[in-house]
């Protein structure tokens, strides 16, 4: 079987791999796309993810930019993190050359201020030191990466004009094409073969767990209140009302699911692959706003996904019964994956959700142009509306739509791609907690 990912890289990254012939291994097929601007990474992203069960870039910040393009699971992510290899290399090579090199006069960017570097060689440290900063990273937006590769930079231009270092090292080219520039030393860390070989086997790793992900029992619960209650004399032509517009929602899925009644509602079986189509990539409840419009629906809905059929119905049940005690009116469908991880799913089909005083044709245009679905134009602009702003965060979109964060970032990422939002300051939720990115929206409503 072979493996087809993508690596969509700075030329100078590419240039390098290829003229030092890394090595991948037989069954990987490697296809490299170049970019220079945040831009082109998107568009790049747009034509190709489809394409390929894997995409690994070359750091953190194109990494997010893919997690927030991506819609559910696939394609499989990640990047080239710090590698220790090559640091220890550089630092080598440059002592050998230097002769009895003071390492205290080098600059690494992920040391920060942990411990200096003959501290950190002495103690073994610096793979820990890389993997805390490359975790530290891992999670922050684009804009407090950007913060702190200006900070290393000014930095190190500081330590060298006071003549405090003789060279230094970093994981971040632009600061090393800036120092370079400017006449003085410094090094970006290339990965190593190691480091390389070892990010494709991950990101091999991940397919081969999504692909057996795929046929993992799901299993979804519809509870009805008119049938818990039964409180309607014509509860059997409204379980069979019901029953009819189920199976009619779900007939494109026919071959890959069963549909049978339980005491208060309906049970769906299924597995991982087939619930994934159904909800578009676990995003979307496709059953809420379908059965409300079309039989006053009230109920709660629960998605499982389980390693085994107990588990999977296990987890549909919890999911269920957190939709009753916590859910709203409009947000009662909930998942509850294989690692307990729990997702508010969007409702679907949300035709009346759109705003009455915005006109439609405006929706439509706008949701063209920003690869947007109408239904989740009209919503982003119902949240500035109930905000009474243009100015927004993600957290505000989560709270008003009960959305994931995920999905909360990609529809944001999508308004700034198309210049339809732009990033204006962040904020702190809470004193300790790390800063949210504030969009201004550009949306009439």
């Amino acid at each position: 079987m072979i493996y087809r990912i993508a690596m969509p890289l700075k030329q100078h990254l590419v240039t390098y791999l290829q003229e030092h012939k890394l090595q991948f291994p037989e069954n990987v097929e490697i296809t490299y796309f170049v970019y220079e601007t945040i831009e082109q990474l998107c568009e790049i992203y747009e034509k190709i993810h489809s394409d390929f069960q894997g995409i690994i870039t070359s750091g953190v910040i194109p990494n997010h930019v893919m997690e927030e393009l991506r819609q559910g699971d696939t394609p499989c992510l990640s990047y080239l993190d710090i590698d220790i290899e090559n640091t220890y290399r550089i630092l080598l090579r440059e002592s050998i050359r230097r002769r009895q090199q003071d390492f205290s006069r080098v600059a690494v960017d992920f040391m920060a201020d942990k411990m200096t570097l003959p501290e950190a060689i002495e103690k073994n440290a610096l793979a820990t030191i890389a993997r805390e900063y490359d975790n530290t990273f891992r999670h922050y937006g684009h804009l407090v990466i950007e913060e702190e590769e200006k900070r290393f930079s000014h930095y190190v231009e500081k330590k060298f004009r006071n003549g405090e270092i003789d060279f230094a090292l970093t994981y971040l080219y632009t600061t090393a094409e800036r120092m370079r520039g400017m006449g003085y030393s410094c090094y970006y860390i290339y990965p190593s073969q190691n480091a390389l070989t070892n990010t494709v086997r991950e990101v091999v790793s991940k397919i081969d767990a999504m692909r057996a992900r795929r046929s993992y029992p799901a299993n979804v619960l519809i509870t009805c209140s008119e049938l818990l209650t039964r409180k309607y004399s014509n509860t059997e032509m409204k379980f069979l009302a019901y029953k009819k517009e189920i199976l009619t929602l779900v007939s494109p899925y026919s071959g890959s699911l069963t549909v049978k009644d339980s005491r208060d509602g309906f049970e769906i079986y299924t597995d991982c692959d087939t619930l994934a189509k159904l909800t578009n990539n676990f995003l979307e409840c496709p059953f809420y706003m379908y059965l409300q419009k079309n039989l006053n629906f009230s109920g709660s809905i629960g998605y499982g996904i389980g390693r085994n059929f107990y588990q999977a119905r296990m987890n549909a049940m919890d999911a269920v019964r957190h939709g009753e005690n916590f859910g709203d009116e409009n947000h009662r469908s909930f998942l509850i994956d294989e690692d307990n991880k729990m997702i508010c799913m969007t409702p679907g089909s949300e035709a009346d959700l759109v705003i009455s005083d915005v006109e439609s044709d405006y929706i439509y245009r706008v949701a063209s142009e920003v690869k947007l679905s109408p239904e989740t134009v009209s919503k982003i602009i119902h949240v500035l509306k109930e905000e009474g702003s243009d100015e927004i965060s993600s957290l505000d979109l989560i709270n008003r739509l009960g959305i994931s964060t995920r999905t909360a970032n990609r529809f944001l990422a999508n308004l700034m791609k198309y210049g339809k939002a732009e990033i204006i300051g962040q904020k702190r939720i809470v004193p300790k907690g790390r800063p949210v990115n504030i969009y201004k929206i550009m949306l009439d409503y």
